[in-house]
């Protein structure tokens, strides 16, 4: 794995395989919704030097996290406030810097590679002090989320494994391991409930739930050749894709009576499905016939709105907060920029 993977892990479970089975006729909830049309605002950025700007989270003041490279190829941290203030941030040692989210308090967690290309965990307070972190025995720390209260989760390696992880807020590490080659966690709620997937021997992915308390229950969507969760909201509602059996990707929200609802928004070829917010909504992105990505968000009514910023030839959306403002990032003709979308 490479450093700009850190930033985009989550991506690296979707290379899914398996055999061909028949959804809609498991599910019989399957839904194509019609995109719908609403006035929304646009705010476009880049911090100073940013050749390549990319988003991962967004908290209930509308402050962002995210990561930039620079004109030599290095990548920094940065935090855009609410009123455009961007700041970048590298903590100490840093070659090569990846925030993940940041939550309501201002603090920020996510991965820095060090002088031997190591990677190590940190945690920036709103002020801007660092804690920096490793799983015992881990070669290659990578936190992706963050709760209310300050802890984290996301994986790391040991001994060519990975390994799932949950830092609480006083420190403590505890793993994950669901598989002999690689768990991952992708998120987290305010009630301490983590939620990943991992990989069986034959390669085949599946999801689960970690609850505060260590208890685990599987995440599978009904007849799905792999499923891959991304999110979960502080009811415990699942958001994420699977494999259908045009072997490409579909979104599903699993609710927390563990009923399964799956959905493209129209057009779509495939549809990933990363953040939902503490109200069930769902913000990210889809692939179109001419394999142009572009953004969405689905109500919890099941309302799909789909949008790109102006200027964008691809769309990706990684984070939604409380009052459905979202931040993503847009490529133009060559470059990411970083945006935000007022509803």
């Amino acid at each position: 794995m490479n450093y700009e993977q850190i930033g985009r892990r989550r991506r690296a479970g979707l290379a899914l395989g398996g055999s061909t089975l028949a959804f809609c006729a498991i599910l019989g909830v399957s839904v194509l919704a019609i995109p719908a049309h609403a006035k929304s605002s646009y705010t476009t950025f880049d911090p100073d030097g940013s050749i390549d700007t990319q988003t991962y989270g967004i908290n209930r003041e509308g402050d962002i996290s995210g990561s930039y490279a620079d004109s030599t190829g290095a990548f920094h941290g940065f935090v855009r406030a609410a009123d455009g203030t961007i700041t970048s941030f590298d903590p100490p040692g840093s070659t090569g810097t990846s925030a993940g989210e940041i939550n309501d308090r201002g603090e920020i967690t996510g991965g820095y590679l060090d002088s031997s290309g190591a990677s190590h965990g940190f945690l920036r307070s709103k002020q801007g002090s660092f804690t920096s972190f490793d799983p015992a025995n881990s070669s290659f720390t990578v936190p992706l989320v963050i709760d209310a209260k300050g802890a984290t989760a996301g994986y790391y390696a040991s001994g060519g494994v990975y390994y799932g992880f949950v830092r609480a807020a006083d420190g403590t590490i505890s793993q994950i391991d669901l598989s002999s080659s690689e768990t991952v966690a992708v998120g987290i709620n305010d009630a301490g409930s983590v939620t990943g997937f991992y990989f069986d021997g034959s390669g085949v992915e599946h999801g689960y739930v970690r609850a505060a308390d260590g208890t685990i229950s599987n995440v599978e969507v009904p007849g799905a050749s792999g499923t891959n969760p991304n999110g979960i909201d502080d009811s415990g509602a699942v958001s994420g894709e699977y494999e259908g059996d045009d072997h490409r990707f579909h979104a599903f929200v699993e609710a927390p009576d563990g009923t399964y609802t799956t959905f493209d928004p129209q057009g779509s070829i495939e549809t990933l499905a990363y953040e939902i917010n503490r109200k069930g909504e769902i913000a990210s992105f889809f692939k179109d016939a001419n394999k142009v990505w572009h953004g969405y968000v689905r109500k919890t009514d099941g309302t799909i709105t789909t949008f790109d910023p102006p200027g964008s030839r691809k769309t990706e959306i990684y984070a939604i907060n409380a009052p459905g403002v979202l931040a993503g990032f847009y490529k133009d003709h060559g470059q990411f920029h970083g945006f935000v979308r007022t509803p």
